[in-house]
């Protein structure tokens, strides 16, 4: 059944990430942290590590990376997606997360890759690749 749910949160993280940047940014912010939590409530993480882990990604998600921020405070951003895993355990993918997510943003904006790294399939990975860690964690956890 763990398999299963790892799927579910493969679906919910994608899904609902590219949904919250077709204007349903509800979506992305709020429903995602709450989906993904109740997954890994369910998978048996500590109640008090789900509640501070989605928070951590509720916040996350509020944060802007558009054309009109440096990047530094992209960097950020990408690091602030892989905060929540920290909360419940740690695996390699707190260090792929951020560079991943700054060579997607650059492949995406960059004239000679940007019509293979559309933005909707940036968005989707970037639902990837917060669900991956925190599928990680999960499988690397710690209790409190």
């Amino acid at each position: 059944m763990t398999e299963i749910i790892y799927i579910l949160m493969m679906v919910l993280g994608v899904g609902l990430f590219a949904l919250g940047g077709t204007g349903f940014k509800w979506m992305r912010r709020f429903l995602m942290p709450i989906a993904l939590g109740g997954c890994l409530y369910y998978l048996g993480v500590n109640i008090i590590q789900v509640i501070i882990s989605m928070g951590i990604l509720c916040g996350a998600m509020c944060l802007g990376y558009g054309q009109n921020f440096p990047w530094w405070v992209k960097f950020l951003v990408g690091c602030s997606y892989m905060a929540p895993s920290l909360v419940i355990g740690f695996s390699l993918w707190v260090f792929i997360v951020p560079v991943v997510f700054i060579v997607l943003f650059l492949l995406s904006n960059w004239q000679e890759t940007e019509k293979s790294f559309t933005w909707k399939i940036v968005e989707c990975a970037f639902g990837f690749i917060i669900s991956a860690s925190l599928i990680a964690a999960h499988c690397n956890q710690w209790s409190i």
